[in-house]
C-alpha cells in the first residue's frame, strides 16, 4: 500500500499504456493499462467522491457516475468499464480525465 503522501499512480504516457476494447453491449468499453496497477481504492473513492458521485464500493472495485449518461467501474488493477460513450476514442478521453485525477493526488 502506497504511503498518503505518495501519488496514487505514477504519472506515465496514458496513451500508449492502455488497450481499450468495446464490449458486447450498447455504447461499453472496457479500458486497460497494459500493466496492472494496484489501486488504494479507499483512496481512490475519496478523490473520485470529490468530484463524482458514488454509486458502489467494494474489495476489488469502485461505480460511479461520471456525468449523467457515463457510468463508470474501475477496478483496483486499474481497469476501467465504461458504459454510455459513444465510441472508443470517448472512452480513452473518459480514462485519462480520471486516471489523471488519481495521478495528481
Amino acid at each position: 500500500m502506497k504511503k498518503s503522501s505518495e501519488p496514487l499512480i505514477e504519472e506515465r504516457s496514458l496513451a500508449s499504456d492502455i488497450r481499450v476494447a468495446e464490449l458486447c453491449g450498447k455504447n461499453s468499453y472496457m479500458v486497460a493499462p497494459k500493466t496492472q496497477l494496484s489501486l488504494d481504492l479507499d483512496r481512490a473513492a475519496d478523490i473520485i467522491g470529490k468530484t463524482f458521485k458514488l454509486k458502489a464500493r467494494a474489495a476489488f472495485g469502485l461505480t460511479f457516475d461520471y456525468s449523467e449518461h457515463v457510468t463508470i467501474s474501475l477496478m483496483k488493477t486499474g481497469n476501467m468499464l465504461i458504459k454510455g460513450v459513444g465510441d472508443e476514442t470517448e472512452a480513452l478521453q473518459v480514462y485519462n480525465h480520471v486516471m489523471k485525477a488519481l495521478e495528481g493526488s
